[in-house]
């Protein structure tokens, strides 16, 4: 019996759905405290149990941006090129030097922007944020961090918002206008905070 044909969102949203359960399993590396009783289940149900939200959030936004990006003039270039079986070196290429200006950019804005707000924070607000951050390991902080969340955030929920202003103002007709990018991007940002 021959192999049904899979289609290329079907593709698409298998490579982003896995790559993204890679940062939903790490949770899984944890330490979570919990409190010396006889009642609770084992620790390893719990760890099992706390994966089953961030597994169905993952699965809701990568398939709401996999329906609704390239409607949108959105797309996941390297995600895109694998679900098609092209070469990897075109679509990665065009990025490598604005990923690595971009990162280093941004990574110095938040390590100088955490340095300047220490000083305002409460000393038990940062005592609290270095433990979390310590019990959190480096495979959590990539994959979880560095992946999953930008497939919740950017892929699905930024992608939900450029296309509700696109079809209710545009009446999903031509490109997005910029200016829904924009929005979705503040609300992003606010939505962090």
């Amino acid at each position: 019996m021959k192999l049904k044909f899979i289609s290329y969102r079907k593709k698409l949203f298998g490579v982003l759905w896995l790559v993204g359960m890679l940062g939903v399993l790490s949770l899984f590396l944890i330490k979570i405290p919990l409190p010396e009783d006889e009642k609770l289940p084992p620790l390893w149900i719990t760890k099992l149990l706390t994966l089953l939200q961030p597994t169905l959030f993952l699965s809701m936004a990568v398939t709401t941006g996999v329906a609704l990006a390239e409607k949108v003039n959105l797309s996941a270039p390297l995600a895109e090129t694998i679900a098609r079986k092209n070469p990897l070196t075109p679509a990665i290429k065009p990025q490598v030097l604005p990923g690595i200006i971009g990162g280093l950019i941004g990574g110095l804005a938040l390590f100088f922007s955490a340095l300047l707000w220490r000083a305002f924070l409460p000393s038990d607000f940062v005592a609290k944020s270095s433990e979390i951050f310590n019990s959190t390991g480096f495979f959590t902080h990539i994959f979880f961090g560095g992946i999953t969340e930008e497939l919740l955030m950017k892929w699905g929920l930024m992608t939900l918002l450029v296309w509700i202003g696109w079809r209710v103002f545009q009446r999903g007709k031509g490109k997005p206008q910029p200016v829904y990018l924009i929005v979705a991007i503040f609300f992003h940002l606010w939505y962090l905070e």
